[in-house]
């Protein structure tokens, strides 16, 4: 499950996932980041790039925590507050839709992980080096 944190202006959305982790799904099993509707047609996607950003269609990765975890994280901005809003519930009206579709996409990352691994493990075993 994500986490939000919140300094100054800044939201920033913390991933379970690693970045690199992240671009090793998004180079083998593009799909497995994606929420499809009941016609296949996409609604939500996660990705990673230069540019971060997130809404109600997607999240793009674009950083590292500082933390030494290597969890994939993207800075937003912290939404506007009106006079009686908490920030949490600016949070939640803003990015609510995002952190909900997010959640549910990496649930189901580990196990796509672990398929990705034993695939190329499988491939590497194959591989004899002649010279």
């Amino acid at each position: 499950m994500s986490k939000i944190a919140v300094a100054g202006d800044a939201v920033v959305i913390v991933s379970s996932m690693k970045l690199e982790d992240l671009k090793k799904i998004q180079a083998s099993k593009p799909d497995a980041l994606v929420l499809k509707d009941k016609d296949g047609n996409q609604e939500f996607a996660i990705s990673t790039g230069c540019h971060g950003e997130a809404g109600k269609f997607g999240v793009i990765f674009n950083a590292e925590s500082n933390d030494g975890s290597g969890l994939a994280c993207v800075t937003v901005a912290r939404p506007a507050l009106s006079e009686d809003e908490t920030i949490e519930d600016a949070i939640v009206d803003a990015y609510g839709a995002a952190i909900t579709q997010l959640n549910a996409v990496e649930a189901g990352l580990p196990e796509v992980l672990k398929e990705i691994d034993k695939a190329r493990a499988e491939i590497k075993s194959q591989v004899t080096v002649l010279a």
